[in-house]
């Protein structure tokens, strides 16, 4: 009995056929993962990334807040004059231990058309507004993504009066900001700004961490 193999016109037999294709579907496998791999890791770096900005947005504006308070001669948690008034729309944490989360979204960016003015008359052109939040879930803390249709100009922030009128984002950004004066005089903060976003499954953050004093004590 004579026994035949069945090749091609190119003179490869069945099973080298089979071993090439199977070589062939592992090899697009292993590079398709590869692109999927690499594509995923650069998403996961550009959002890290942006969470870190705007991790380090949120201490910048506390601080830029702490420095203003020293210019318009305001005490160190932001109130002003006898009667307190609150130039960031609320103040920090007066009592030593006490802590409080906020949003600290954009003001108004132009500047007053007046030279000679009350602090009264400034406090609506404050650039920082504060926001007392409850948790980090509060709806206040989801940040929204801005495009400048002249300058094609990027920016991420709270949408607050302009809520929905941005591209939404997977980011939570919000402080904590702890008051851990030793004794009853107001003298230190302890500022830890947050952002969260969900990655795939995974629950992701950046937390920085910063302390505040009151190092002038007073007015510059």
């Amino acid at each position: 009995m004579s026994h035949h193999k069945f090749t091609n016109r190119d003179g490869f037999t069945l099973p080298e056929v089979i071993v090439a294709i199977a070589v062939l579907v592992l090899v697009i496998f292993s590079a398709t993962n590869l692109v999927v791999s690499i594509i995923r890791t650069n998403a996961e770096n550009i959002h890290a990334i942006t969470a870190y900005g705007l991790a380090q947005e949120g201490l910048e504006a506390v601080r830029n807040i702490r420095d203003s308070n020293w210019l318009l001669g305001a005490k160190f948690n932001g109130e002003l004059g006898t009667i307190p008034k609150e130039i960031w729309g609320e103040s920090f944490p007066k009592n030593p231990g006490e802590e409080r989360m906020y949003t600290v979204n954009v003001g108004v960016s132009e500047r007053p058309n007046f030279q000679i003015a009350t602090v009264d008359a400034l406090i609506p052109y404050t650039p920082w507004k504060l926001k007392s939040i409850s948790d980090a879930e509060d709806e206040d803390t989801a940040i929204e993504k801005f495009v400048d249709d002249q300058s094609g100009r990027v920016t991420y922030r709270h949408g607050g009066l302009i809520s929905g009128l941005g591209e939404e984002t997977p980011y939570r950004q919000y402080v904590v900001v702890e008051n851990i004066s030793e004794g009853v005089e107001l003298s230190a903060y302890r500022v830890t700004s947050v952002v969260e976003w969900q990655e795939l499954t995974r629950q992701r953050e950046v937390r920085l961490t910063t302390e505040l004093t009151d190092w002038n004590q007073g007015q510059l």
